[in-house]
């Protein structure tokens, strides 16, 4: 079975741009959990106040064990607000289809948050343009990539692996793309894209 891949955004502190090592206090506890299979953060390329932490747990129960572990979870959230807001904390769980692997360890790492379907439209209309989306052809320089629902929630993530964001932008502008793209718009509200440059804690090995 999939890892239960753990997935957080959060608004990054000035502490953590300036040193990501800020995050280590946390990462700590978390490695030290029972079933943590890798642990990867980094900020958006983009915008470096986003915050990305991703973490493969053996199964959702493992990690749930963690949160529900009074003492050490305030311990964790404690120290985590020197490297994030605790406030913006957007934290679910996807069980990703992919190589995930190759997908955490590449160079770079796109993310696709889709939050929300636009007033009249379903989820199964979100769920099918997101399909569209994650069909669309590979380009040399990409490593593979997939998307998975929320398990928690109405909301997706699509990942991929890139040697650079550049080539990323330069598939964006194939007329494939473009129409994918275009319709995508007329059913997704909120979203949020970027690309990070992963910091491996723990690499994870599929």
């Amino acid at each position: 079975m999939a890892p239960a891949l753990e997935v957080l955004f959060a608004q990054t502190t000035e502490a953590y741009r300036k040193d990501p090592f800020a995050l280590n206090p946390v990462l700590e506890i978390v490695d030290a959990s029972k079933g943590s299979l890798g642990i990867y953060h980094g900020a958006a390329v983009e915008d470096p106040s986003i915050l990305v932490i991703l973490v493969p747990w053996a199964t959702l129960e493992d990690h749930n064990a963690l949160i529900n572990d009074k003492e050490r979870y305030a311990k964790l959230v404690e120290v985590f607000a020197k490297a994030g807001d605790v406030s913006t904390i957007n934290l679910f769980h996807v069980y990703f289809d992919g190589d995930l692997a190759t997908v955490l360890n590449a160079p770079f790492t796109s993310f696709t948050h889709i939050i929300s379907a636009k007033p009249g439209k379903t989820n199964d209309d979100l769920q099918a343009t997101v399909k569209t989306l994650a069909s669309l052809p590979q380009v040399t320089g990409c490593h593979g990539g997939s998307f998975a629902k929320a398990v928690e929630k109405d909301e997706y993530v699509m990942l991929y692996g890139w040697d650079d964001p550049k080539i990323h932008h330069a598939a964006a502008e194939l007329e494939e793309t473009q129409k994918a793209v275009k319709q995508a718009a007329e059913v997704i509200d909120q979203i949020k894209y970027g690309h990070v440059k992963l910091v491996t804690y723990k690499r994870y090995q599929s």
